[in-house]
């Protein structure tokens, strides 16, 4: 009982996370955005190399297009709500947390 209220809580608390950042992620970290990911992860791979894949761990090295961050925005969405609905929690959780930290990552903060 109580980890099935857990993992629903958890599933709005990322429902909410996820779908707050659609309507940001363009204007961020987007092609045009405030802090591109294109010009973020080259630059991160010239300062430390291979090791950059682990300091800087996203998804977004495969492409950072804004439709591809718009794909995994939606597909935390989605997985929000089968977490919600209980399916296959275990691996919705691991994805999930894999999805955020990839959205994380790409949304760097500049250092003045």
């Amino acid at each position: 009982m109580a980890r099935s209220a857990f993992l629903r809580g958890l599933a709005i608390v990322y429902f909410i996370a996820f779908l707050s950042l659609l309507p940001q992620v363009n204007g961020l970290v987007g092609a045009n955005g405030i802090l591109p990911v294109r010009s973020f992860l080259p630059t991160v791979h010239e300062e430390y190399g291979t090791t950059a894949y682990l300091y800087f761990p996203t998804l977004a090295w495969l492409s950072s297009s804004n439709t591809f961050l718009h794909v995994l925005i939606w597909s935390g969405v989605l997985l929000s709500v089968a977490l919600f609905v209980r399916v296959l929690p275990l691996p919705v959780t691991v994805a999930l947390y894999v999805l955020y930290l990839s959205m994380d990552t790409v949304g760097q903060v500049e250092h003045i």
